[in-house]
């Protein structure tokens, strides 16, 4: 059977876009010793957006 791939899922779409990456960036060059629950805070107050501990884990990876 031939699948197309437009027709296939592909997997979850990432939950931050370019400009989010940089500010999870920038919150970690601000301080470097914050723990992965203050850095998704920090994140969720600038944007509104809540990722998990371990989706921040991956992140700053």
């Amino acid at each position: 059977m031939i699948f197309s791939l437009s027709l296939m899922g592909g997997g979850a779409q990432p939950k931050l876009n370019a400009e989010q990456l940089k500010l999870v960036k920038a919150l970690v060059d601000a301080d470097n010793d914050a723990t992965l629950d203050e850095l998704r805070d920090r994140l969720a107050a600038e944007t509104s957006i809540l990722i998990s501990r371990s989706s921040m884990g991956r992140i700053v990876q």
